[in-house]
């Protein structure tokens, strides 16, 4: 597009041409410079996979993470929360959500459901006196009370464990068995 486009044919020859090269050079070369942002606008700011890393915080904030989001997150780690947040917050409360965000945070941590019986699911014979409603989290030996992935492990379990569950986290042999009223939640 041209500011030739719109003016009429006198203005468009010749020296008048030239006046109005020079009026409308700098403006054009503006015009020009916006269209680009607009152009990439998407990409730049609203698709997590490719936006700038200093949107990344915002865009989570709009997704719904609020007090949950931490800043010093990886920015892969914060990509890959923000693309998924759709799927996370669908799957709260359940394994799903929990197996996703160990995924995201390359966090080496296995989940597991205690057997026992749940009407209309569960296989007869089944165990009658274990819960159905328990999870046993193992954790390897390294993420010991104190490191970061033991932190975050204990982070995610706090705003994403379902309320009604007993969890049992297991590590290093040592076992140590929480209600989940007692996973302090904010």
């Amino acid at each position: 597009m041209s500011v030739f486009d719109y003016l009429p044919q006198t203005y468009q020859e010749g020296e008048q041409r030239e006046i109005v090269e020079a009026l409308t050079a700098a403006v054009v070369l503006k015009i020009n410079e916006i269209g680009r942002g607009l152009d990439s606008y998407g990409a730049d700011y609203l698709n997590p996979e490719t936006c700038k890393e200093e949107w990344l915080d915002l865009l989570a904030y709009w997704s719904g993470w609020g007090n949950i989001w931490d800043a010093s997150w990886s920015v892969a780690a914060k990509r890959k929360l923000v693309k998924q947040s759709n799927e996370i917050w669908e799957n709260r409360g359940n394994i799903k959500a929990l197996e996703i965000l160990f995924e995201i945070f390359e966090l080496d941590v296995k989940i597991s459901a205690s057997s026992g019986f749940i009407a209309g699911v569960s296989v007869v014979p089944a165990t009658l006196s274990a819960s159905p409603f328990e999870l046993i989290i193992k954790l390897p030996a390294l993420y010991v009370s104190g490191s970061p992935e033991y932190a975050l492990t204990s982070r995610i379990l706090r705003f994403f464990l379902p309320c009604w569950v007993n969890l049992e986290v297991v590590q290093d042999r040592k076992s140590t068995r929480l209600n989940s009223s007692h996973v302090k939640r904010s």
